[in-house]
């Protein structure tokens, strides 16, 4: 894998191309259907701008990168798929390491979550648009079925061992209520 020189002008590289592909095999994927109002392309970028911005790789559109509790590295992608049925937006989760439920559990729901109120939005935006909107069968059992689902989210059956951390303040911190507003504010992004 030596890189070349074509005709000793060392600004010309010559050799192999740089795989861009992951050398990690796929250890978690999950799909998100979509109202039928989102189209995948969308949601992802939103998804992309919100929830996973944090965890962007910054040589690399569209990847991101995440540490687990287990200190396993892993990278991820969202796809776009669009069929018959419906667009459906997927995670994929490259790694060494099977993820734990940072990953499995926490980030999956977290997507949940802020897919169904992508799709609460959108459907809001139509009805301030035109308020007398001729209701689908679809968006009235979208409605319906809000409640239940997002509740089912918020079950934390599936958290085995929930983690706590103490974290000690140095003593040049005055006021510890300014740093848990800043971690608040750091945390939920407003």
């Amino acid at each position: 894998n030596q890189v070349g020189l074509e005709n000793g002008d060392p600004s010309t590289e010559v050799g192999p191309e740089i795989d861009t592909t992951f050398g990690c095999p796929i250890k978690f994927r999950t799909k998100f259907p979509l109202y039928h109002r989102l189209q995948a392309s969308q949601v992802c970028q939103i998804l992309e701008a919100s929830v996973l911005h944090s965890l962007a790789v910054s040589n690399r559109h569209e990847f991101f990168v995440y540490r687990d509790e287990t200190e396993a590295i892993f990278y991820m992608k969202l796809n776009e798929i669009g069929g018959s049925t419906g667009d459906v937006v997927e995670l994929l989760v490259f790694g060494v390491h099977e993820p734990g439920p940072s990953i499995t559990t926490q980030l999956k729901r977290l997507l949940q979550k802020r897919v169904l109120t992508i799709a609460v939005d959108a459907l809001s935006s139509v009805l301030m648009k035109n308020p007398k909107y001729n209701w689908k069968n679809s968006d009235v059992e979208f409605l319906k079925s809000f409640e239940s689902t997002w509740n089912s989210l918020d079950d934390d059956q599936e958290l085995d061992d929930p983690v706590e951390r103490e974290y000690e303040l140095p003593e040049s911190v005055f006021d510890p209520l300014l740093i848990m507003v800043y971690f608040r504010q750091n945390i939920c992004g407003s």
